[in-house]
């Protein structure tokens, strides 16, 4: 009885030095301009062969919808969601 608990307790602090551990990675903050860029990229690559549109017409789209995603205010957009419920 006295092995069980002293390995339990072993594992017990063992476990929270493991997890003291874990590196935490920050998103590195990026400029307006950056965030429209990546956010333009990241939709041109879902483009495929295989759609209704060409390459073309796909990055005008995603081009048009990134600009309209980076007018809105999220932080009113989530208050009004919020105050609905």
């Amino acid at each position: 009885m006295r092995l069980l608990l002293i390995a339990i307790v072993t594992l017990s602090l063992g476990a929270g030095a493991t997890f003291a551990q874990i590196p935490t990675r920050t998103p590195p903050i990026l400029s307006p301009l950056r965030l429209h860029d990546s956010g333009v990229v990241d939709c041109m690559q879902m483009w495929d062969s295989g759609t209704h549109m060409t390459k073309q017409e796909w990055s005008r789209a995603c081009k048009r919808v990134q600009t309209r995603l980076d007018g809105l205010d999220g932080d009113a957009f989530m208050r009004a969601t919020k105050t609905q419920r």
